[in-house]
């Protein structure tokens, strides 16, 4: 009888520390997968924040203009803001690198591929500089004639936006208008991708 009992208690043990194993290890994967979503919810926050600064910028810096929200859509870049007629497609990056190429690939692709007149690309962090591009401030046109703007460090320089916004419907009214070439012969060469 007090083998049996022995043997029961033996039983008992390992069932209670597998177990006992069994909780530990789903705690740890729900660990992990928490720590996982945490992460990806804190990207998404992060962009939000710098794409929410760059709204109320335009909101408050030109009233005349309408902005629609398409972050959540794909191929249609984050916003695309309507100036005096002229479509705008804007990309935010809140990041203190840009990944690869990839990203300024997408945002040129998704500037050929919308209805928009042009595209902007603002890096709302310091220190970034888009790849094959200038530091700051940087223009060219792709092969639809569409003129890409790329800006860094928005938190710094917001104004430097504000000129990008500027400088997109001056360029692109000039192009509708036939001007496009004496327009650009007033920019810095540096500034003009691909000018000969």
């Amino acid at each position: 009888m007090r083998a049996d009992f022995q043997q029961t208690r033996e039983n008992d043990f390992q069932r209670l520390k597998e177990t006992y194993e069994t909780k530990e290890n789903v705690l740890h994967k729900l660990s992990v997968f928490l720590d996982e979503k945490k992460k990806t919810k804190t990207s998404t926050k992060h962009g939000e924040i710098g794409q929410n600064a760059v709204v109320e910028f335009l909101e408050e810096n030109f009233r005349e203009g309408t902005l629609t929200d398409n972050s959540k859509v794909g191929h249609q870049g984050d916003l695309m803001f309507v100036y005096r007629g002229m479509e705008i497609l804007i990309e935010v990056k809140n990041k203190g690198k840009i990944k690869t190429k990839g990203d300024v690939e997408k945002f040129q692709e998704d500037v050929r591929t919308t209805a928009a007149h042009g595209g902007i690309i603002v890096s709302t962090r310091p220190g970034v500089v888009f790849p094959l591009k200038n530091r700051g401030f940087d223009l060219e046109y792709n092969e639809d004639n569409k003129p890409l703007i790329y800006v860094t460090d928005f938190e710094s320089t917001p104004l430097a936006f504000k000129g990008a916004i500027l400088s997109m419907y001056h360029l692109l009214r000039a192009r509708d208008t036939g001007n496009d070439t004496m327009y650009l012969a007033t920019w810095p060469r540096h500034y003009v991708a691909g000018a000969s």
